[in-house]
């Protein structure tokens, strides 16, 4: 299934990479596949969340952050 959609597939010893693609290896990181970006906060869940899910988190940190 996650290789339809794409989907983060980690273990618990694997470190996770954000705008970027591992290489085969696993060791090193793709240099053509790195995304630019910021990101202020990342969670990462051990299933899917609804949709009434990823709007309660949403509104409950959309205050944390500005908009200017």
């Amino acid at each position: 299934m996650l290789e339809l959609w794409g989907g983060l597939d980690t273990w618990g010893d694997s470190p996770v990479a954000i705008a970027s693609q591992w290489e085969a290896g696993g060791f090193d990181l793709t240099p053509g596949l790195k995304g630019n970006l910021a990101i202020s906060r990342v969670r990462i869940h051990d299933g899917v969340l609804t949709d009434e899910q990823i709007m309660s988190n949403y509104l409950e940190e959309t205050g944390d952050f500005s908009s200017a």
